[in-house]
């Protein structure tokens, strides 16, 4: 569930249609964090900002 969504995020701010520079810099620095979160889960006060980075990078990959 939580992990495929950031992964499809992830994708689609890389390769989607409307990517940008924007949109790929928020999805590694997505990627940077769940990699970190796949070993040491306790980072409680940095998850809002992967979700607002996340919410960027799909937005961004969206545009027409």
């Amino acid at each position: 569930g939580y992990y495929g969504m950031v992964i499809s995020a992830i994708f689609g701010g890389i390769f989607g249609k409307g990517k940008t520079t924007i949109s790929a810099a928020c999805a590694f620095a997505v990627l940077a964090y769940t990699a970190a979160s796949v070993v040491n889960i306790s980072a409680p006060t940095v998850t809002p900002m992967m979700l607002l980075l996340l919410s960027i990078c799909v937005g961004e990959s969206h545009k027409a």
